[in-house]
């Protein structure tokens, strides 16, 4: 049986920083964003 994999995309950053980290489909990258502003 396979585990799914998470799809690549922007998620909150696992170091608790309050941003956005990228994840690539099979590691984090280094590429951060600051959290999204609410409307």
């Amino acid at each position: 049986m396979t585990t799914p994999q998470t799809p690549a995309g922007w998620y909150s950053d696992p170091d608790g920083s309050g941003g956005q980290r990228y994840w690539d489909g099979h590691a984090w990258t280094e590429h951060r964003a600051p959290a999204p502003q609410p409307p």
